[in-house]
């Protein structure tokens, strides 16, 4: 499959998978619980309205858009934009919680109401 589209209302995804080979449009317009895998090996656009990744990955092959109200990505969660590029973003409009790992092969800009980057990085 070359580019998977998702949109709905949440999802709990827990210890699942859910991959576009080429292109991942993925919206969850209230609430996104990963503790699973969440990726593409070419580009990832996530829309979520408040965002947990608690053990989980979200992982970008080329650019990463992730858009949120919050953001809390705990100890073992990881967000990584693999491509070396496009230049990735993250849009918060609220608090990114960071205790994982979020980081980016080429230019990551992140932007947030509010950031708490204690224990992460």
């Amino acid at each position: 499959q070359q580019q998977l589209d998702a949109k709905l209302q949440q999802l709990n995804n827990t210890k699942g998978s859910l991959i576009g080979s080429q292109k991942l449009n993925f919206t969850a317009s209230a609430s996104l619980h990963n503790d699973g895998l969440l990726g593409s090996d070419g580009q990832f656009k996530l829309t979520a309205g408040a965002l947990e990744n608690g053990a989980g990955l979200i992982q970008a092959g080329k650019d990463l858009q992730l858009t949120a109200t919050s953001v809390n990505n705990a100890d073992k969660g990881q967000i990584l934009a693999l491509g070396k590029e496009a230049a990735s973003s993250l849009e918060i409009s609220g608090q990114l919680h960071n205790q994982g790992k979020i980081a980016g092969n080429a230019a990551l800009d992140v932007n947030a109401a509010d950031i708490d980057n204690h224990g992460g990085s």
